[in-house]
Order: C-alpha cells, then sequence, then structure tokens
C-alpha cells in the first residue's frame, strides 16, 4: 500500500478573541478549550490523507458545455468551484498551454511557445536544482519524496513539458479511442491499487476530432460525452479505493479551437472550463479573471507547497478551505 502526505492544517483558521475582563474560571475554560481545539486539530491533520487528481482533456473548449451530454460533470457542478472562462495564453497551443497550467507563469517566462515546443525556446526566469523551470511536479516531488506520483498521456508532447524523473509511473497511450479507454482502464487500477497522492490523466482525443472532423460536431460531441464516463469511473475508483472522501478532482483543458484548428486568438479557441470538487472546497462560479497559470497556484495552495518567487499564478479567493 502507498502511504499518504499528510495535509498540513494551514489552509484553516482558527481565531479565539477573549474580552478585557474575564473571570479566573472563565479564562482556565478557554485556554482549557484552545488545548482542546489545538490537540484535536493537529490529530485530525496527523491522520489525513490527500489524493489530487488531474483530469485533463487536449482541446475541450468552454463554448461546448452548455449542449454536451455530460450529465456526471454537470452533477457535480453544485459540488464545485468552477468557471467556463478560464483563459489560455497565446497562441492557443497545446504545448504552451500545458507548460503553462502546469509551471504557473506564461511562455514568456517558461519559454515553450508554441504547440510542440520540446525544450525552452530560450533562457527561463527562473531555475530548479536542474536547470528546469519549476513546475507543480516537481515541487511536489521536492516537498513530498516519498509519496507516489503518476502521469497518463496520450500526445508524445506531454512528456517534454515535464521532468519525467520525477515521476514513479509515466505512461503513454495510443491516440485513439481505443487507446482513450485502455488509458481510462490503467487509470482507475492505478487509482484502486497504488493510490497515488497526485496523479495526472491527459486525453488528447477530443483535439485529435476536433481536427479530423471540426470543433463542436457530432463526432466531437460524443467524445465529450464518452469522456464524461471516464470522469465518473475515475471518481468511482476513488470510492472503491477507499479514499474518496480525502480525495480533490480538478477537471480542466489547454485550449478550445474553431472549425477545424486552433491557436488563435479567438474566444472559441481561448476559453476552457475549469471544474474543481472534492474535499476542502468551497463550491460556487469562480467569479474575476482566471488565467491558465492560475490552475498551478491552486494546486499549490491545496497541498501546501510555496509558490516559487517567478511564479505569476493566484488561486481565486473563496475556493480553498
Amino acid at each position: 500500500m502507498i502511504p499518504s502526505f499528510h495535509r498540513p492544517i494551514g489552509l484553516m483558521r482558527l481565531g479565539i478573541t477573549l474580552p478585557t475582563s474575564v473571570s479566573v474560571v472563565l479564562s482556565l475554560l478557554c485556554i482549557t478549550l484552545t488545548s482542546c481545539i489545538k490537540s484535536h486539530a493537529e490529530t485530525v491533520s496527523d491522520a489525513s490523507d490527500t489524493h489530487v487528481y488531474i483530469i485533463a482533456f487536449d482541446g475541450w473548449g468552454s463554448i461546448s458545455f452548455s449542449n454536451a451530454d455530460m450529465p456526471f460533470l454537470k452533477s457535480k457542478l453544485e459540488e464545485s468551484a468552477w468557471t467556463l472562462k478560464k483563459r489560455s495564453v497565446l497562441p492557443t497551443s497545446s504545448a504552451c498551454n500545458w507548460a503553462t497550467m502546469f509551471k504557473g507563469v506564461g511562455p514568456e517566462a517558461h519559454g515553450y511557445i508554441d504547440w510542440d515546443t520540446r525544450k525552452p525556446a530560450f533562457e527561463t526566469t527562473i531555475k530548479d536544482d536542474k536547470g528546469n523551470f519549476p513546475s507543480i511536479f516537481s515541487l511536489f516531488r521536492e516537498s513530498f519524496p516519498k509519496e507516489k506520483m503518476v502521469y497518463f498521456y496520450q500526445w508524445e508532447g506531454m512528456r517534454y513539458i515535464v521532468d519525467i524523473e520525477d515521476f514513479d509511473l509515466l505512461q503513454m497511450y495510443p491516440n485513439t479511442e481505443k487507446g482513450s479507454d485502455e488509458m481510462a482502464s490503467a487509470a482507475v487500477e492505478c487509482i484502486i491499487n497504488d493510490r497515488p497522492a497526485l496523479a495526472a490523466f491527459i486525453w488528447d482525443y477530443p483535439d485529435k476530432i476536433g481536427h479530423s472532423d471540426g470543433w463542436y460536431t457530432e463526432k466531437y460531441m460524443d467524445v465529450l460525452k464518452h469522456l464524461d464516463g471516464i470522469i465518473e469511473s475515475i471518481v468511482h475508483a476513488c470510492e472503491t479505493a477507499g479514499i474518496i472522501d480525502n480525495a480533490v478532482f480538478i477537471v480542466t483543458s489547454d485550449h478550445g479551437g474553431h472549425d477545424r484548428t486552433h491557436g488563435q486568438a479567438l474566444m472559441s479557441d481561448l476559453e476552457t472550463p475549469f471544474f474543481v470538487f472534492g474535499k476542502g472546497i468551497f463550491p460556487g462560479e469562480i467569479q474575476g479573471p482566471f488565467m491558465q497559470y492560475d490552475v498551478a497556484a491552486v494546486l499549490a495552495d491545496y497541498l501546501n507547497i510555496k509558490h516559487p518567487s517567478g511564479w505569476r499564478g493566484v488561486a481565486p479567493e473563496g475556493v480553498l478551505e
């Protein structure tokens, strides 16, 4: 069984204000009560596991959501902090946006400037001990070296935006409908058997269908319906594994599209969905701007990992406990 890391209680706020004049008895009662509360909080922290799962779909644009047949995800709306206005960075293409999502800054800082950038195009603004721009995955590995972290994907370019040495398990699956199902089955098996502390499962198939048949076509919408079932299977796997009460799920995308392409400064390409639900999440529509690099900040704050000085992402107020 894979051990799970302890989530610190730094996100909780406990304030006790005493009047300026109280009796000795009341003071003693308050001191005793405060000690009990502190002891209980430490016990909860010491006993808690955390399992964070990123479920992401390449090429899933927000414009599709209202008409999408995604009953499971829509049933989670009331439990989620969410927005359909998460803004991708320019160009609205894959490598630059996945890197932005995981590294907490835009292309001008991390150096992934195009759809298939495989190494920074110029010197990055900051570097970790390995010479890479720090990502949420490298920070997690540094903070929790003994915890299991996995990374499943379909598009080869995904392996170049992370340090593959950070992961306990990293696997690529065919970019086909069959490959999507194989990856889903592997993700379910991994959750049940290994209970990873942090995992990213990233399906490329919507983007492939967008390029072949067109964005928001009947076949594209059928893919979203199928992926909704995959989201449900991952959540149910957490129930089977007995970790659902300590799990949090992020469902999102890198960019949208139009016609049979993407990469332009169009709202259909720019706006992507973002949902987060599970332990410690306050539900409701996220108000105000929410950028691609803010996803990394949400993950870091939830995991109680300090942001690097060069990050620009900020978690929206009122989302995390």
